[in-house]
């Protein structure tokens, strides 16, 4: 897990390694969209995007906070079972997205598929 956070570090300041982080991460977050799209078809590539986008981003936030060494780390079965509620919540949130109600916010606009 260090070695993933070492190489995040050094993708700040070296752009060869940004581009091989950037493009990693570029093609798990499309394998989730594509996985995404085989639930809600209705959405466009760019809605898709925006929620593949969260997995990936609450997994590495989580890995964090989840190192062996650190004697502060949450209990691993109870992180397990709150990660079980958050991913619930999470495809619930995904099924009752509406994308004609912005909740305030202005809608971003993409291609359909």
């Amino acid at each position: 897990m260090e070695l993933l956070f070492e190489l995040f570090a050094a993708a700040q300041h070296e752009p060869y390694l940004r581009k091989i982080v950037r493009d990693g991460y570029l093609g798990l977050r499309t394998m989730a969209a594509n996985l995404l799209r085989e639930i809600r078809p209705d959405l466009s590539d760019v809605e898709l995007m925006a929620f593949a986008t969260v997995v990936p981003a609450l997994m590495e936030g989580l890995n964090i906070f989840m190192q062996n060494d650190d004697p502060n780390r949450p209990d691993g079965a109870l992180i397990r079972k709150v990660l079980r509620s958050e991913i619930a919540g999470y495809l619930e949130a995904f099924g009752a997205y509406n994308p004609s109600k912005t909740m305030g916010l202005p809608r971003t606009t993409g291609p359909k598929r």
